[in-house]
């Protein structure tokens, strides 16, 4: 467990104090900005309070329009990126 912090300490992907996800521009990891409430997206805030009083443990977050159009897509363009999961 410690090689892989560092790893992403390295990496910048994991902040070195607090063991987070870093929520900066660089390297730019968008749903770890959405969780640190760096950026919204447009259109959640109905899901987002769907949670009830679970909405300040987490975070609602989308895919964009077009990945959700490929999402069981097989297609080499479209594998690796589509998906959420």
């Amino acid at each position: 467990v410690s090689a892989l912090r560092a790893e992403l300490v390295e990496a910048g992907l994991v902040d070195s104090c607090s063991s987070l996800l870093t929520t900066g521009e660089r390297p730019f990891n968008l749903f770890a900005r959405i969780a640190g409430g760096e950026m919204r997206q447009p259109g959640m805030a109905e899901e987002q309070s769907l949670l009830g009083k679970y909405a300040n443990q987490f975070v609602v977050c989308c895919n964009r329009p077009e990945n959700d159009e490929h999402w069981a897509s097989e297609e080499a363009e479209w594998l690796g990126r589509a998906s959420m999961a």
